[in-house]
């Protein structure tokens, strides 16, 4: 459908605004930090067969933790009330985008359609909550960050690492992991804000069925390919793919032409070497032997801040 995908595309730049600032505020916070990191490579450099103990009571190293967890901690801060808002703004987005799609499948005005109102937002105040999970989640960066810089630190002495080799997983890894995690938090809760407003437009013009509607390249997991097409009562709620998942929700009517294996037959097309590499030659040679069904891909697990999500199933769990 050309009018989704121009929604898809235009939600996604307006996500992007925000996650290049995240970015840009993230390195620039790295970069102050190099100077610790720097400090505590030279002394490393200069000693001898020392113990990771030694290396956590050094100066150097509780300097270097001490800024670290000060930066993350206004990073996380800063990170709360950029999402705060941020909530609101895609779920605005996500009100307009199913009154347009709703227009578009209905042959209806938008004008002529039930616009629903800002308390259709109300139920997005769960990642709002300063007790909820996700704020609970972005407070904890500060102690995953400097957790994951001491494993990195005892390990790598304990198996003789060199000081280069260790500040370089530190800045790669231990630095690394809070702009990991601020970045799939972010595109998430930007993702299931825009649906759940969707779907609340949905419901105010007494739809009450959807389609899952993937976006097929290269980058869409064999989950999402599976649920192509398929159709789920707006009571299931609301596409709830993996964390920095594109899957769009089309409303559907009774009578619509619909393909419950669009995914599928897609998938067929697709030349082996693009099949491997999207299920890995082991489950790929599983399907073309019928040791399971395409359609038994996607699964489920349970995620503390955005309920019950899905993934590609394991081998084993196929069969």
């Amino acid at each position: 459908m050309d009018i989704l995908e121009q929604l898809l595309a235009q939600a996604e730049a307006e996500d992007d605004v925000l996650l290049q600032r995240l970015i840009q505020r993230y390195l620039a916070m790295v970069k102050r930090l190099e100077g610790r990191l720097d400090a505590l490579t030279l002394w490393l450099e200069g000693q001898d067969n020392l113990k990771s103990a030694e290396v956590l009571n050094s100066p150097q190293y509780k300097a270097l933790l001490d800024e670290y967890e000060a930066e993350m901690q206004d990073y996380s801060s800063w990170l709360a009330t950029e999402l705060r808002a941020e909530v609101t703004r895609s779920g605005e987005a996500g009100l307009i985008a199913g009154i347009t799609l709703l227009a578009a499948v209905t042959g209806e005005t938008p004008a002529a359609l039930t616009q629903p109102g800002l308390n259709a937002l109300d139920a997005l105040n769960i990642y709002l909550a300063n007790d909820g999970p996700m704020m609970l989640r972005i407070r904890s960066m500060t102690a995953n960050g400097a957790d994951l810089i001491k494993q990195i630190i005892i390990n790598g002495v304990g198996v003789g690492r060199g000081p280069a080799k260790i500040a370089a997983e530190i800045l790669e890894r231990g630095f690394g992991i809070g702009l990991t995690d601020a970045m799939r938090w972010t595109r998430t809760l930007q993702n299931y804000s825009y649906r759940w407003a969707t779907l609340a437009s949905y419901e105010a013009n007494g739809i009450t069925a959807w389609m899952w509607w993937a976006k097929l390249d290269n980058r869409t997991c064999a989950s999402c390919i599976s649920l192509h097409g398929k159709i789920f009562p707006v009571s299931d709620g609301v596409a709830n793919d993996h964390h920095n998942g594109r899957c769009a929700m089309i409303p559907y009517i009774e009578g619509m032409t619909v393909n419950p294996n669009a995914g599928l037959e897609w998938f067929k097309k697709q030349g082996e070497a693009a099949q491997k590499e999207v299920l890995g030659v082991g489950k790929w040679e599983a399907w073309k032997a019928g040791l399971f069904e395409f359609n038994k891909l996607s699964t489920t697990y349970e995620d503390d801040v955005f309920g019950t999500m899905r993934r590609e199933a394991t081998l084993k769990e196929l069969t």
